[in-house]
């Protein structure tokens, strides 16, 4: 299977958050934009090459694929029963063909990035979440909070600062500000 196949366009259709009460829901499709999008900032924030920066934003993409044919899986779930890196890691890959690095060292650094992209994306939901009165997320958007000012640390240091900054100020919380609410 490669990203042209059809099957791909799937992701539009299987949502997110599936264990967590929300009220707008989102799709594996428009979480994967989100982080490919964010992801790219931050490497180009962290001055990364250009080539490296091209591997991250299709890596970003594709870090989801698999929930195509599973369905939305949580983190803790990955985690707790310890899929391997092969199923997690290997799909996306091999979907994304084109994905060529020359360092493991390196490619560890870019799927780090890609990690606190996806932190970010998380963080940036809630808000919106929090913003539109969802009350159920606040402890969820707390600790997702305190793990990116972690990992984005370990990238770089003005990074934490930065990503907090801008969880904060989310479009509708502009919005919702700027309206009064």
């Amino acid at each position: 299977m490669n990203v042209l196949d059809p099957q791909t366009r799937v992701l539009q259709h299987v949502p997110r958050w599936s264990i967590i009460r929300t009220i707008r829901q989102q799709s594996v499709a428009e979480h994967s934009y989100y982080v490919a999008m964010y992801a790219v900032f931050i490497a180009k924030h962290i001055k990364m090459k250009k080539s490296d920066i091209n591997w991250i934003s299709q890596y970003a993409l594709t870090h989801d694929f698999e929930e195509m044919i599973s369905g939305d899986i949580p983190t803790p779930y990955k985690r707790h029963f310890k899929l391997s890196d092969d199923y997690i890691m290997n799909i996306p890959r091999q979907m994304a063909s084109s994905i060529q690095t020359n360092s493991t060292t390196l490619e560890k650094y870019c799927i780090e990035v890609v990690k606190v992209a996806d932190i970010f994306e998380a963080c940036m939901y809630l808000a919106d979440e929090m913003a539109m009165g969802n009350t159920t997320v606040h402890l969820l958007f707390a600790n997702l909070c305190k793990t990116l000012v972690d990992k984005a640390g370990k990238l770089d240091e003005s990074l934490p600062d930065l990503l907090t900054e801008k969880v904060h100020q989310t479009p509708r919380t502009y919005l919702c500000t700027d309206m009064g609410f």
